[in-house]
């Protein structure tokens, strides 16, 4: 506002010198960046008495605040997370820590629980894909799969395949072979029932959904969000029923491709 009164006034004041009229619309303009940062400051401090925080680290906080604004832009980003974690939300912002949140609600898991999970496998190369199901991390969560099944946990997976040419890999056919012996494993090919949702996703029996954000240069998980309201859990859980009602059980996709020309 202090900028346009300065503009206004040398707009109507034309025999103002040129140099005067710079050095009031830049004094206009420190102005009104202090009293923004004043405004910050003060929504800063009046949030963190809504908090609760001990006086002693809310002055700490706002001291900082006052000369160096990433602490500002940082408190900014806590706000936002626990706004989230109010509302049953909260985000995994690496591959390793969606892998291990997915570790730790697989395993606690209960008899009698439905664990309905999907893994798109990597639609770059078959060398990424095989190096997808050697990963560490992605050994540790079919582990995790595999004995929640011995606890009596109703397991589904369902596998994306960019196409026939894909699943035909040795290596990634023995292994779903394998694990067919002790889960149910579904497959389907991409070029055939191309999917325009979120296709990466576990959930959790009725408690909560982690869905997965594919990306990168491996086609692959990349971070994922969780969600634990009941109603979103539910519509996940319906386009999950969607999912497997176009995929075929694993030896059912066998048999079809075996029965092609390679």
């Amino acid at each position: 506002m202090i900028t346009v009164a300065v503009a206004l006034v040398t707009f109507f004041w034309p025999q103002l010198d040129t140099k005067i009229a710079l050095i009031l619309t830049l004094a206009g303009s420190a102005v009104s960046l202090t009293l923004s940062s004043r405004l910050e400051l003060g929504e800063i401090k009046q949030s963190l008495a809504g908090l609760g925080l001990e006086p002693q680290r809310a002055a700490q906080i706002q001291q900082w605040a006052k000369s160096d604004r990433f602490v500002l832009t940082r408190y900014n980003e806590l706000r936002k997370e626990m706004d989230d974690l109010a509302s049953g939300i909260y985000q995994l912002r690496t591959i390793d820590s969606v892998f291990e949140d997915d570790v730790r609600s697989i395993d606690e898991m209960t008899a009698n629980e439905v664990l309905r999970s999907t893994c798109p496998i990597s639609t770059v190369s078959a060398e990424k894909a095989r190096g997808q199901i050697a990963d560490a991390r992605y050994r540790a969560s079919v582990k995790a799969h595999l004995a929640a099944a011995q606890r009596g946990v109703k397991v589904t997976r369902v596998y994306l395949f960019r196409d026939e040419g894909m699943f035909r890999d040795e290596v990634l056919l023995n292994h779903l072979k394998d694990l067919n012996k002790r889960i149910a494993v579904m497959v389907l090919l991409h070029d055939e029932a191309p999917q325009h949702e979120d296709f990466d996703y576990l959930i959790f029996g009725t408690r909560r959904v982690s869905v997965g954000v594919v990306g990168g240069v491996t086609g692959t998980v990349q971070s994922a969000i969780v969600y634990s309201d009941r109603q979103i859990v539910n519509d996940y859980i319906e386009r999950y029923r969607r999912l497997t009602g176009l995929s075929v059980p694993f030896a059912e996709a066998v048999r079809r491709v075996e029965s092609r020309p390679s």
